[in-house]
């Protein structure tokens, strides 16, 4: 950062502390740790507008350096009842308390009410429940818990010079460092704290004053969105593989603006991790569950638009129907259609077969003791193939024998016959 004022020049850079004197082995905190417990996976609850709080704790609780040194109880050998700049360690044992929750026991919600109180003891406003800076938050949060570790009571005002001729840039941080630790000797200093070197250059006689000041937490801007970037577009798609034997996948990439969907797929292929093939297939968009229509090729995804694709199942030289199919569930369309691809020569009971091939799973109650038996069996071998990275592992054919197997089973001949009648009634 450039700023010049009084003919002189002010030039900043930033140099993170690597003085730090506490040795936190993270090993301690998986000792104590057992495989029932949270680890950390929990959040807060919101006592009101507390969503800045909540997220400023869910970051600090994942520093793991400060977590160790919570919850092995290293911190009350470090509080400090007599400094009158902090709370006398309420603060600090609120802060274990509430990592105790978070990390050693099985609560996915853990209760910030305490260490808010702490914190509004200093800072009147977080005493309310209006939405304030999560930044600003973190920044209290860790001044008054240094203050209730900190191991020196007084603090003794120390008069600092800038660089000397003769000293090094390492020399100088080092003086100014150990200066600062006189007045804040504690944990929050070793892992948060860093210098920052500040050069005040004279533009006329060209003196340099150079000078370290420490820092606990920077503000840095955000970078403006790059050109580059401004002819792009991040897409989601979603591809439904053949009757859903294989689970389904959401697509998210960047593409340029505009972009074919034809060329969208290309750019699919490329990835490394998508072993579907893609060379015959079609889209559609979905909207609230329902089908809306299809989408050519050469037409480009929309912003909000869900396009889905599906595997094309017709065949060349026949007249082939596409209908969409519902599965419907407490009266309600699940989360998106799928496709039959219909042709002339097709019966009601080929019909039925392929509905069954994708609503297998909704079927409660279709199957007995040895249809189960086989059922399970089948399953078992379709998550073979869901498991399978290369297309090369993965033969349909051998699937669609066992569904053909276990359809039979459970729908007779006698059935089929009957609802041949009904249809030809019908």
């Amino acid at each position: 950062m450039n700023e010049q004022n009084s003919g002189e020049e002010v030039i900043k850079k930033i140099h993170i502390s690597l003085f730090s004197r506490n040795i936190i082995d993270l090993n301690d905190l998986h000792v104590i740790l057992k495989p029932s417990y949270n680890h950390g996976r929990c959040g807060g609850y919101n006592l009101g507008n507390t969503c800045f709080m909540n997220s400023s704790i869910a970051c600090l609780s994942n520093c793991l350096e400060l977590t160790t040194y919570f919850l092995t109880k290293k911190y009350k050998e470090d509080i400090n009842t007599k400094n009158k700049e902090g709370l006398g360690g309420k603060l600090a044992n609120a802060w274990y308390e509430l990592l105790q929750e978070y990390w050693m026991t099985q609560t996915t919600t853990g209760n910030p009410s305490n260490v808010k109180a702490q914190v509004a003891k200093k800072v009147k406003k977080f005493s309310e429940f209006n939405q304030q800076d999560s930044n600003e938050f973190i920044t209290e949060f860790l001044s008054i818990l240094s203050e209730d570790l900190n191991k020196n009571d007084k603090k003794n005002y120390v008069e600092l010079k800038e660089k000397g001729e003769k000293e090094s840039d390492l020399e100088c941080a080092i003086r100014f460092w150990k200066a600062y630790l006189e007045r804040n000797d504690n944990i929050i200093t070793d892992i948060f704290s860093g210098l920052l070197k500040s050069d005040l250059i004279c533009n006329k006689c060209g003196f340099n004053n150079t000078t370290f000041d420490p820092f606990n937490t920077l503000t840095l801007p955000i970078p403006k969105y790059p050109k580059r970037l401004k002819n792009k577009q991040d897409i989601t798609l979603f591809y439904i593989p053949k009757y859903c034997i294989k689970p389904n996948v959401r697509i998210r990439l960047r593409v340029k603006k505009e972009c074919p969907l034809k060329e969208v797929i290309e750019e699919i292929k490329k990835l490394n991790n998508f072993n579907h093939n893609l060379e015959k297939i079609k889209y559609i968009q979905v909207l609230e569950g329902k089908f809306i229509r299809f989408i050519d090729e050469n037409e480009y995804k929309k912003e909000n638009e869900f396009v889905f694709i599906f595997d094309d199942d017709s065949k060349e030289g026949e007249n082939n129907k596409i209908i969409p199919l519902y599965m419907n569930k407490n009266n309600k369309n699940s989360a998106f259609p799928r496709l039959l691809f219909l042709k002339d020569s097709m019966n009601f009971g080929d019909l039925k077969k392929k509905i069954y091939y994708f609503a297998r799973n909704y079927f409660i109650g279709a199957f007995n003791n040895k249809t189960k038996k086989e059922k399970c069996e089948l399953d078992q071998e379709i998550e073979k193939y869901k498991e399978a990275k290369k297309e090369d592992n993965y033969n349909e054919n051998i699937l669609f024998e066992l569904y053909d197997k276990e359809y039979d089973n459970i729908f007779t001949l006698k059935e089929e016959s009957n609802n041949k009648e009904k249809v030809e009634k019908f």
